[in-house]
């Protein structure tokens, strides 16, 4: 296989991160799957990524390089790339394509499209750029945004190439056996993502069962203003990966039953599936694509029945959920070499 020049650009990064950050450093799902699938890549590949974030290059024992990313850059930080791939912002697809004249551009979407993504569709086309979904149902909310905005009269009218690539989950994360603790469970996610009506459910539980502790972490990009003093709930703050997988092992169910937020993928999901823990969620976005229909999704709306799914598995135990293997991190980087390798049609 003939080596690649593969350039990521994250113009959004909230602070400097990678591989290394993975196992040190509290990590949003969006940077521990770009750098999962760097790592995955950078064995037959050459791998640089650039944060808008980072102030001095470095390359680290994977023989990643990270280099700093600014709009006002006038000059392409990295000569000669065969792939370029964009995280998540639009906005800057002309100015790459601009400085990449020849190379394959990606914009990869970690989230649903909203008002600012109206010219998504246009950009796309007029920088031949292929948009990269996390899951189908992130991929078909993608495409039915572009029909809604669509302008047939204009350049738009054909639609841009919209594929899906699951976020990876590392292939060694397996259950290890360690004893369940029936009384506790977790919420590892940023706060936006519906914490509010998760301690509200939890603590209409917990007049029931008040052995229950909750405890919640955050990847550290985003804080609640303050958090609630209540009873039984631990906050952990800010976890690194491992730390937050230690949890997971031990817990009786990651508790998620909030109807607020769509996820795209839900990677905290996947992995606990992963090591054995289920999860109880609401049936929305792509948490039934994740988890499948095995007693893992509730109506979060009703707390009554949130509450009779604790009280399940506390007293006959938790159901035995495994992951896919269409999610591991292997699988997942056979799909980018394939999408980056393959010669192009009109190549």
């Amino acid at each position: 296989m003939a080596f690649k020049e593969i350039l990521f650009i994250d113009p959004v990064s909230a602070k400097p991160y990678t591989v290394g950050s993975l196992y040190k450093e509290p990590m949003g799902g969006t940077e521990a799957t770009v750098v999962r699938i760097a790592k995955a890549l950078s064995k037959n590949h050459v791998i640089t990524i650039a944060q808008a974030s980072r102030e001095a290059a470095m390359t680290d024992v994977h023989g990643i390089k990270y280099i700093p990313f600014t709009y006002n850059s006038t000059n392409s930080p990295v000569k000669d790339v065969d792939s370029v791939i964009v995280i998540r912002s639009n906005k800057v697809l002309p100015r790459v394509r601009s400085q990449y004249p020849y190379s394959r551009l990606y914009l990869w979407m970690h989230c649903f499209p909203g008002k600012h993504h109206k010219q998504l569709n246009k950009i796309a086309l007029q920088t031949d750029t292929t948009i990269i979904t996390v899951s189908d149902t992130h991929q078909k909310a993608v495409i039915d945004f572009i029909k809604k905005y669509q302008d047939h009269r204009s350049y738009d009218r054909k639609q841009a190439k919209v594929i899906r690539i699951y976020n990876p989950v590392d292939d060694e994360l397996k259950p290890d056996g360690r004893p369940v603790d029936r009384n506790k469970l977790v919420y590892f996610s940023s706060p936006h993502k519906g914490l509010p009506q998760v301690l509200e459910t939890f603590s209409y539980i917990r007049k029931s069962i008040p052995e229950l502790c909750l405890y919640v972490a955050n990847p550290g990009y985003m804080w609640m203003k303050s958090f609630p003093d209540m009873e039984g709930v631990i906050n952990l703050g800010a976890l690194s990966h491992g730390k937050v997988i230690r949890h997971v092992r031990d817990a009786l169910c990651v508790f998620y039953p909030q109807s607020n937020f769509r996820e795209t993928f839900g990677l905290v999901f996947a992995e606990a599936n992963a090591v054995g823990t289920p999860v109880l969620a609401h049936d929305m976005g792509s948490t039934p694509e994740i988890l499948g229909r095995n007693g893992q999704l509730v109506n979060a709306v009703y707390k009554d029945e949130v509450k009779a799914g604790v009280q399940n598995w506390r007293v006959n135990g938790r159901p035995k959920v495994t992951l896919h293997s269409d999610f591991r991190c292997s699988k997942i980087a056979q799909q980018w070499e394939k999408i980056l390798t393959t010669p192009a049609i009109n190549a």
